[in-house]
């Protein structure tokens, strides 16, 4: 299986359709998280088909009116179901269609501020009791865990990494290398 986060910046330009479209077909991979589309709900529908032609679409405007997230797969491969969905994640059960396996996604985009950011923490937090399958959780938190993985920009001190490196601990989750 393979699977697809990308930040794709402004979905609504027709170079970076094309070059997702090109990808996904190259690789093979038939689910994918989108963020940080910046398209508007109107042209949702219309762009996901340039991109994935027939596929299915999940997103978050009903939470982020600039559609934040979206998670688009091809039914002919996965059942998704809905469990959660907020501004800052979407959360589904997928279950591939020809194997039978099932897991959880959860796709992330977090806020650019700390203070803000504390919800994400908060519902994943609520999410990990009921986890009881293989979770994948990725995405863009907008934070870091450990202030060495900052390469450039601001310095980032020990306060600034603790409230996700709390959540990371309290959720019982690790980053893969």
């Amino acid at each position: 299986m393979s699977f697809l986060i990308w930040n794709i910046i402004r979905g609504n330009k027709r170079y970076k359709q094309k070059k997702l479209n090109k990808f996904l077909k190259a690789h093979h991979i038939r689910l994918a998280g989108l963020i940080e589309t910046r398209v508007k709900g109107n042209n949702m529908h219309r762009i996901a088909n340039c991109i994935a032609p027939g596929w299915e679409i999940l997103h978050n405007y009903s939470d982020a009116s600039n559609g934040r997230i979206w998670l688009i797969w091809d039914q002919n491969y996965y059942d998704l179901q809905k469990l959660k969905t907020f501004a800052q994640l979407v959360h589904r059960l997928v279950q591939n269609r020809r194997k039978g396996h099932q897991f959880l996604i959860t796709v992330i985009y977090g806020f650019n501020t700390m203070e803000l950011r504390r919800t994400l923490w908060d519902e994943l937090e609520h999410i990990a009791p009921g986890v009881n399958q293989p979770w994948l959780i990725a995405g863009e938190f907008n934070a870091l865990l450990n202030p060495r993985d900052r390469q450039a920009g601001a310095p980032v001190t020990p306060a600034d990494t603790q409230e996700f490196a709390d959540c990371v601990r309290n959720v019982g989750i690790y980053e893969l290398p």
